[in-house]
């Protein structure tokens, strides 16, 4: 199929109401799985929510499962480049005209629930619905031996919640969306509590108390929980070329001397949490992965744009830290693995966040700071974002071109020989490594 297929497919899909405004509603999405004869039950199923660390637990078990040979589905989101990220299979994105045959399946459908929709008084499905519809059909398909699926906010009405996961897996939960899934911690953790099924094992990070509470209170009697602290926990760990090399243990097995490519302390936790579920979904949580599957699936994972060193001189870091939790968690990457004392600091970010608590949380590390815009309608205004930063008294200057304000903060950090932290928006990151494949494909053209 021609590109232009993928490129109307792709308008049909922005057309339809934006993922900032999700239906807090999961008949629109019921009524259309029903029409397309119930594609999301074709395949077991491991959900996964959390305020940070979803996408990249998501990309661990599905390379463990796939090292374990299953053939994987794996959805998530939002996307950095290209939209087709969000829906893989075997650990790859989907082809752009897989995609736009897939929306060519399944677009009639969709124009007939609207229409069911619209005489309900019920608006439209909207673009995450109907993403996460093309993924369910994707995988069915395939067919694929497992799906791994990410919520695309909160939980209970979320899009993909249609599924019956055999595991519901959760990482660390905090405040975020807050407009939608509330204004406290336990708010937000009762809504994300939502994916859990009657028949699924639920596998969590280490939560806050109340967060704890919350998910202890969605489950039946003898439901297994497994939750870090308790059921599996890191050992040791000490960096090592680019990652850690790092020891834990689980309810089954006590895993030693593994590697895994990725920086940050949370990335271990995201590994652990992601052994759990894969244990508690190829075994019920009664049997070990086998070692040699282990180390292999680990020393290949992958997370783009969280804590990915972009470049080493001046060394420069993408982190998609995009809430005060995820502040919270470069600051300590920056400490614990890289020993940054201070840092040229480059932020743009959407004005529904909490960014005059990033801005607080950041605000010790930053040196000089580069405020841009996103290239979404969601963006806050680099204005907006430098008048907070005056508040804190920080040095601020706006560079409006994304492009520009990288090169701008490069030349700031050679001068005072600092690196660069670029973060706040995955737009951000997405717009940074878009430049760099162009350019990659101009210089081998």
């Amino acid at each position: 199929m021609p590109e232009s297929a993928f490129d109307a497919a792709y308008q049909q899909l922005l057309a339809r109401i934006g993922e900032a405004k999700p239906t807090p509603d999961l008949y629109p999405v019921e009524l259309a799985t029903q029409l397309l004869g119930d594609p999301h039950k074709a395949f077991p199923v491991i959900h996964l929510t959390g305020t940070n660390g979803k996408t990249s637990t998501a990309r661990i078990v599905e390379r463990i499962l796939r090292e374990h040979g299953l053939r994987t589905g794996r959805f998530t989101s939002p996307h950095l480049i290209d939209i087709t990220e969000r829906i893989s299979l075997d650990g790859e994105p989907i082809e752009k005209e897989m995609f736009a045959e897939y929306w060519e399946q399944i677009q009639p459908i969709l124009e007939i629930a609207d229409l069911k929709l619209a005489e309900e008084g019920k608006p439209p499905i909207t673009f995450f619905e109907a993403i996460t519809l093309l993924a369910f059909q994707a995988f069915a398909d395939a067919p694929v031996d497992v799906a791994i699926i990410e919520v695309g906010m909160g939980g209970e009405w979320d899009a993909t919640n249609v599924v019956d996961s055999q595991v519901a897996v959760f990482s660390q939960i905090d405040l975020d969306h807050g407009k939608q899934l509330g204004k406290t911690v336990s708010e937000v953790a009762k809504t994300k509590s939502g994916i859990i099924k009657s028949d699924s094992i639920v596998v969590s990070a280490s939560q806050s108390p109340e967060a704890e509470f919350q998910l202890r209170q969605k489950l039946l009697e003898d439901q297994k929980f497994l939750i870090e602290g308790s059921d599996f926990r890191v050992v040791s760990a000490k960096p090592e070329n680019g990652g850690y090399r790092f020891s834990f243990e689980t309810s089954q097995l006590g895993y030693q001397n593994l590697f895994l490519p990725l920086i940050g302390k949370y990335q271990l936790s995201n590994a652990v949490l992601a052994v759990a579920a894969c244990e508690a979904f190829l075994g019920g949580g009664t049997q070990a992965i086998p070692e040699p599957i282990l180390h292999s699936a680990l020393a290949d994972a992958t997370s783009p744009a969280r804590m990915q060193v972009f470049k080493k001189e001046p060394l420069t870091i993408l982190d998609a830290a995009h809430n005060p939790a995820g502040a919270r968690a470069l600051i300590e990457s920056l400490d614990d693995y890289f020993e940054v004392e201070s840092c040229v600091l480059v932020l743009a970010t959407m004005q529904d966040k909490d960014y005059p608590k990033m801005l607080e949380v950041l605000a010790p590390k930053i040196s000089k700071l580069i405020v841009t815009s996103a290239q979404s309608e969601r963006a806050a205004t680099p204005q907006i974002l430098a008048e907070q930063a005056l508040k804190l008294g920080l040095d601020v200057e706006i560079v409006e071109r994304t492009e520009l304000a990288l090169e701008y903060a490069t030349d700031i950090a050679l001068e005072k020989q600092l690196p660069v932290v670029v973060t706040g928006s995955v737009v951000l990151l997405g717009e940074i490594l878009e430049k760099q494949r162009l350019e990659a494909e101009i210089e081998q053209d």
